[in-house]
Formats: C-alpha cells, sequence, structure tokens
C-alpha cells in the first residue's frame, strides 16, 4: 500500500511540477500533457490491485504459490 501510494504521489509531484513550470513559460502543449498524465494517475485508483490480490487470495481453488 505504502509504495503504490508513494509512486503515485511521486508522479504526481513531477507531474505537477512541469505543469507548473509550463504554466510560467505559457507552453500550452506541456500544460495539456501533464494534466492529461495527471488526469490518468487519479483516475486509476491504486486501490484497485488490492482488490484483485484479495479476490486471488481469497480464492482458494486455485494455489497462491506454484511451486
Amino acid at each position: 500500500m505504502k509504495q503504490s501510494f508513494g509512486e503515485r504521489n511521486q508522479s504526481l509531484t513531477r507531474f505537477y511540477n512541469t505543469l507548473d513550470q509550463a504554466i510560467a513559460n505559457n507552453d500550452r502543449e506541456l500544460i495539456i500533457a501533464s494534466m492529461q498524465n495527471i488526469s490518468n494517475i487519479v483516475a486509476e485508483s491504486p486501490l484497485q490491485d488490492i482488490e484483485k490480490f484479495r479476490e486471488l487470495y481469497n480464492d482458494t481453488s486455485k494455489p497462491l504459490l506454484d511451486f
């Protein structure tokens, strides 16, 4: 959980910094690209993977480890 949210935070921080620079330089293409990347990150839930793991963990018909 911490790693997933930490990576998300780092990516968002970088894109917000890029967005700030793009606004300061009036770079419309970079503004749009930064906002699209921010939107993509925010739209994806890091909890989605946790839910998949939980489903696999609770599925007793399949072993967790295959060795």
